[in-house]
């Protein structure tokens, strides 16, 4: 396992993605404090990986994010942390804003619905649409293919989700109304992501 030291010789030799360099910072500060935990010990792991070329898991290209985009920035206008729920090989996923303090602001975080720290992390879509995947996206093989689908037509994937679950694509509560039902969302939703109802 590689260690802060190896983490800061990649940043010195700029070997860093530009993307990692905060995160990277943040925990090379940290190092110099206390010591880190396990948890964050594998990130400094993956880093220096990632930098060596060396990170098993290689980005997928998801395609053009300017739908997703729009869609994620008309929420924003009313919601603080808009998401959109896809299913994945009979997974309910969870798409949704990285805060302005996370290692990657304003990319899109993919993760399992379910309570955080017991819901699997998939990765996350950079705003070029570049998709990095976690290690639980091993789990998910169907997942590249449906980001690619999602990048393509959010509104479509997440109304498939809909559908599928007779829940709203996007607040995640059962949709009562034949009209909700057939479009995979409700209307208060469809305000709010800018979608007809």
């Amino acid at each position: 396992m590689y260690t802060t030291v190896d983490l800061l010789q990649a940043r010195d030799q700029g070997k860093i993605a530009a993307h990692d360099r905060d995160f990277a910072d943040s925990l090379l500060n940290q190092a110099k404090h206390r010591a880190l935990s396990e948890r964050q010990r594998m990130f400094v792991d993956r880093l220096v990986k990632k930098a060596k070329g060396e990170d098993e898991r290689a980005t997928v290209d998801v395609g053009d994010l300017s739908e997703t985009i729009k869609l994620f920035d008309k929420a924003g206008e009313k919601l603080s942390a808009p998401k959109v729920l896809i299913t994945v090989d009979g997974k309910r996923v969870r798409l949704s804003v990285a805060g302005e303090r996370s290692a990657m602001p304003g990319a899109i975080n993919v993760a399992e619905v379910g309570p955080f720290g017991v819901a699997d992390w998939y990765g996350r879509i950079s705003r070029d649409g570049k998709f990095s995947p976690a290690r639980a996206a091993a789990n998910l093989p169907g997942l590249p293919e449906a980001l690619k689908r999602f990048a393509a037509e959010p509104a479509k994937v997440a109304s498939e989700h809909g559908k599928l679950t007779g829940s709203c694509s996007f607040c995640n509560r059962p949709l009562k109304d034949a009209k909700s039902l057939e479009l995979g969302y409700g209307p208060v939703c469809a305000v709010r992501y800018g979608l007809p109802h």
